[in-house]
């Protein structure tokens, strides 16, 4: 699955939930008041946030990366939302590149 999130998405079970080798950019996007993650990866998935994407206020993770995902950010804010921290890596074999530079507070490794 290949799509393009730029806009509001708000108040579901997730904000977005990717799985199966997807690839998910963002750009532009506010993920806010979800019941659960704003952003869950998994199963190889892949994100990309090239900036200005605003995720905060959700009841878990702001994004949530697990087995074999990836998601590298741009200027983006992940903070404020409910489980910390903001960006959570997950076993096994999740990364992530500049997940320290959202303004929120993480667990993976830059």
């Amino acid at each position: 699955m290949r799509l393009s999130i730029t806009d509001t998405i708000q108040n579901n079970a997730f904000g977005i939930r990717a799985i199966s080798n997807s690839v998910v950019p963002f750009s532009g996007a506010t993920i806010i008041g979800d019941r659960s993650d704003g952003v869950r990866l998994e199963s190889a998935s892949t994100a990309r946030f090239e900036g200005d994407n605003v995720i905060t206020s959700n009841d878990g993770n702001g994004i949530a990366v697990h087995d074999l995902s990836f998601a590298a950010f741009n200027g983006d804010n992940v903070s404020g939302n409910l489980a910390q921290p903001d960006v959570a890596c997950y076993p096994q074999h999740s990364a992530t590149r500049g997940a320290g530079t959202v303004g929120g507070t993480t667990n993976c490794p830059n």
